[in-house]
């Protein structure tokens, strides 16, 4: 299993001052870290926020609940979904 150090990169980007502080004055808002918004921010532009996920999950078990499909390859979808190994 990778730990916080496997996946961890430091990231600059530079921004317009006005930007910065309305990015600033939602985090605040939010009582959460700048640093924490712009990682939600990112998560969600590449389509990796929770939401994301269990609506993925969803998805797949709606159908494969009206279609006849092995359970083991709903599952091993699943897992692929939740960033997870297959087992083999």
């Amino acid at each position: 299993m990778e730990s916080i150090d496997d996946w961890k990169t430091q990231y600059q980007v530079c921004l317009d001052p006005t930007v910065y502080e309305k990015i600033k004055c939602i985090a605040r808002i939010r009582e959460i870290t700048i640093k924490e918004w712009v990682d939600e921010a990112l998560r969600k532009a590449v389509g990796d926020s929770p939401e994301a996920v269990e609506a993925k999950v969803q998805a797949i078990l709606e159908i494969s609940s009206k279609y006849q499909f092995p359970m083991d390859e709903i599952e091993e979808m699943v897992r692929e979904i939740h960033g997870e190994q297959p087992i083999k």
